[in-house]
């Protein structure tokens, strides 16, 4: 084939497989619309961690993405009602010998809020809250 766009010419060199994993590799990505959902959803817990009445309020040194998203590999959801996974670090501003359990009860207890609160149904895990 002769192809005079140079990058139609470059992909008509690709392998079967190459053109496959690229077609993969475009399915699983975020669409731009859950994009701005979870960008949109990252500022709204950092700004309840920040907020008046949090046990945190003031304490937040650092407030990150981690993992997948913190690389832009963050996967699709594999179906509309499924949630995709977005980790969030947080760094507190307290004294370094602070027992690990007190500082995960009080970034659990400041995500959750009071009863009726936007999270108060999050999940404690052993590591992370949820």
């Amino acid at each position: 084939m002769n192809y005079t766009d140079p990058v139609l010419r470059e992909i008509a060199t690709f392998s079967p497989l190459d053109v496959l994993l690229a077609d993969i590799a475009i399915r699983i990505q975020l669409t731009p619309t859950d994009h701005r959902l979870a960008v949109g959803h990252y500022h709204t817990v950092h700004d309840w961690l920040e907020r008046a009445d949090s046990p945190l309020s003031g304490l937040i040194e650092s407030f990150y993405a981690q993992g997948g998203f913190s690389i832009g590999a963050t996967t699709a959801r594999h179906a509309e009602d499924a949630d995709f996974d977005i980790d969030a670090m947080v760094q507190v501003s307290m004294h370094p010998d602070t027992d690990p359990e007190h500082v995960l009860s009080t970034l659990h207890t400041a995500i959750r809020g009071e009863p009726g609160s936007r999270y108060y149904g999050t999940e404690r895990k052993s590591r992370c809250v949820r």
